[in-house]
């Protein structure tokens, strides 16, 4: 991999004459090795080390049983293709995938069968990745909008209705068995619906018998049911009383988080059996999330006044709900899914799980001084910055070479941490630089977008949007074209995480407008202003109280803090902190200081944004 380069704030002098030249780097190298922007290992110490990171790991002792016993990986699969297609012909078709049993499982259509057209599917992709997939022509079934057609879906042991077909089972997680003997069950999930014409759900499906015979469920059972998501859905979750809400820690892409659900209690349903169901508040439909999904079925007995004696646990199902309507077309995907076990650890052990449980951003551009990318530390989420003309796209040959070298960061830095933050900045390079937060337009580039393509594909492990679109932003024109661009994002890169972060003038309303306009999956600012009080360096008290606000109307674990920065070895890099060609006062380790002070002024705050990137 070639080298990479240190970012930095804003434009130097000179910038005109750079853009005529093929390699603008080197003409900034001596400025940025003096202004200092390599990420020095204490400065590393300082931020990982401060109360606002968190951290859990498991010790095993002489005599003590390690905290996991074992982790079922369900997804991705080992087997690949089609594994289950049901029609008008065959409602049921399930198949044994590794762990689980694969069903499209269209039982709402059952007396329906020679009726409708279509079909729908689950399948494997070249990377382990399930895929549901329906084109259900309904139209001439007599169902109520609130009525399931399907639930297509991934059931882990024994499924009571079908208890005849088994996929083998983790020798710590065997099921049946007796709700007092489970031992605590945590499942990592990550998924993302593409489109849907109808309302659904993605949920657990989790049977609860009475006795350890299989059955079909009946009078005295329960069934459990742990509702991630829900789109379209304006009507109670089948059935039953609100009771309140269920607080329980999770981990949210990768962050710990605490989560509200909507328990919902109906003693008697079906065949007689007791229904609960857990709603999640402020779903998305798309994420990672890790549950204790053990504790979320105590409670459930706990709901309906029962004992855990002599019920037990037969099937853990994972699934799409999909609901009524003439036409049945939907697309979603299972990244990942997996379902740790162990004696008594809960949802602190599932960062070792995933890729996205790091907090810092690194960001990276295409110029400045150069440090060897092989190299990047492993405690930061790297973050490329892809630059463009904003009205001539490439139009230049250092624009041209900056998209090589970027290109070139991103498919080499996915590859190493296995997910990558992209940035976009269509900014005014040519004839003149005008920073992208000035400008009241936006554009994307067919070329820039073409490029991308070929190396982030889908968009799986990437998180893409844009930044300090102030201007833009602020009118609401402006920001009907960031939303179309944002459509367009999501078109391109369906499985990416989108992102944007404003600057200190970007007005609260308006990022949370955009937020929900196109469907961000991260929003925030960045910071910039600092304050000197009591010896301390801290966010401006703007900034705090534009942060809180915006905390408070996105879901939780929404809120990204997109820049800090600091001038390297500087007793004053709090004072324009912006502003790279101010004099530094040398003061070796300084910024270091006043990193671990900003971070922990965030945590002070009770603002624990999801991510915080490092502009230095």
């Amino acid at each position: 991999m070639e080298e990479a380069a240190c970012s930095r704030r804003g434009a130097p002098s000179g910038w005109r004459s750079a853009l005529d030249r093929s390699h603008p780097t080197s003409i900034w190298a001596s400025r940025e090795r003096s202004a200092g922007c390599m990420l020095p290992s204490r400065f590393l110490y300082a931020l990982l080390t401060a109360l606002f990171l968190t951290s859990a790991w498991c010790a095993s002792m002489a005599g003590q049983a390690p905290c996991v016993l074992d982790a079922v990986d369900i997804v991705p699969s080992g087997r690949a293709g089609v594994l289950s297609r049901v029609d008008s012909g065959s409602l049921w078709s399930p198949l044994v995938a590794g762990n689980v049993v694969v069903d499209g499982n269209a039982w709402g259509l059952d007396g329906y069968q020679g009726s409708f057209s279509g079909s729908l599917e689950i399948y494997s992709d070249s990377l382990g990745r399930l895929w549901f997939e329906s084109k259900l022509n309904l139209s001439s079934v007599l169902l109520k909008a609130w009525q399931v057609v399907a639930y297509p879906e991934l059931s882990y042991g024994v499924k009571p209705w079908t208890p005849g077909t088994v996929a083998p089972m983790s020798r710590q997680l065997e099921l049946p068995v007796e709700l007092s003997k489970l031992p605590r069950v945590v499942a990592l999930v990550d998924y993302a619906v593409l489109s849907s014409s109808t309302a659904y759900n993605f949920a657990f499906d989790i049977w609860v018998l009475r006795g350890s015979s299989a059955r079909a469920p009946r009078e005295g059972d329960v069934e459990v049911m742990i509702w991630l998501h829900k789109e379209g859905i304006d009507f109670s979750p089948g059935a039953g009383k609100n009771v309140g809400a269920v607080r329980t820690q999770a981990l949210v892409d990768g962050k710990l988080v605490e989560l509200s659900f909507d328990a919902w209690v109906q003693e008697r349903i079906g065949g007689g059996w007791a229904y609960v169901a857990f709603v999640l508040r402020g779903s998305k439909p798309r994420g990672e999330i890790g549950l204790d999904i053990s504790f979320l079925v105590r409670k459930a007995l706990e709901l309906l006044g029962l004992s855990q004696e002599g019920y037990y646990v037969f099937s853990i199902e994972l699934g799409y709900e999909l609901f009524y309507r003439p036409q049945v077309d939907f697309q979603a995907v299972v990244s990942k899914y997996k379902l740790v076990v162990s004696e008594e650890a809960g949802v602190e052990v599932l960062p070792a799980f995933t890729n996205r449980s790091k907090f810092l951003i690194a960001w990276v551009t295409p110029w400045g001084y150069l440090f060897d990318g092989e190299s990047f530390s492993g405690d930061f989420i790297p973050g490329v910055v892809v630059a463009y003309d904003v009205d001539c796209g490439l139009c230049t040959g250092s624009l041209e070479s900056w998209l090589d070298r970027s290109l070139k960061y991103v498919e080499a830095l996915r590859e190493k941490s296995g997910i990558v933050f992209v940035n976009l900045f269509p900014e005014k390079y040519h004839p003149s630089w005008k920073w992208r937060g000035e400008l009241t337009r936006v554009a994307l580039n067919e070329i820039v977008l073409s490029e991308l393509k070929k190396i982030i594909g889908d968009g799986d492990g990437v998180y893409i949007g844009f930044s300090e679109l102030t201007a833009c932003v602020n009118d609401e024109g402006c920001r009907s074209e960031l939303v179309n661009a944002y459509r367009a994002l999501r078109g391109e890169f369906p499985l990416a995480r989108l992102y944007y972060y404003g600057s200190g003038g970007d007005r609260v309303e308006a990022v949370a407008a955009l937020y929900r306009e196109a469907g961000l999956d991260l929003v925030g600012l960045d910071v910039w202003d600092y304050e000197y009080r009591d010896g301390r360096v801290m966010i401006a008290k703007h900034l705090v109280e534009k942060l809180r606000e915006l905390a408070e109307q996105v879901p939780n674990g929404s809120l990204i803090v997109g820049e800090v920065g600091f001038r390297l070895n500087d007793r004053e890099a709090y004072v324009e902190a912006w502003n790279w060609q101010r004099p530094i006062v040398y003061d070796e380790g300084a910024d270091a200081t006043y990193y671990r002070q900003v971070v922990e002024h965030l945590a002070s705050l009770g603002l624990r944004p999801a991510f915080l990137g490092v502009w230095a």
